[in-house]
């Protein structure tokens, strides 16, 4: 029932969000029974990096580095 959205698609995968060093250390123990685990192959040709600054309006993006990949 969502009505469709105007701009163009961009495939992105959402890591993490976390809030101080308390975090980081449940993120990385949620993690740990999948850290040999394989989820599947895709080509990427460039890697962004964003901070997202959470607001009543919405989230707002910031780019932190960009890679090309080879």
């Amino acid at each position: 029932g969502a009505s469709p959205e105007n701009r163009n698609f961009k495939a992105h995968l959402t890591l993490a969000r976390i809030r101080g060093l308390r975090g980081l250390e449940v993120l990385g123990e949620a993690l740990e029974p999948y850290r040999d685990m394989e989820f599947g192959l895709v080509d990427v040709e460039e890697v962004i990096l964003f901070e997202s600054e959470l607001r009543r309006q919405g989230a707002d993006y910031s780019i932190l580095a960009t890679g090309k990949l080879a």
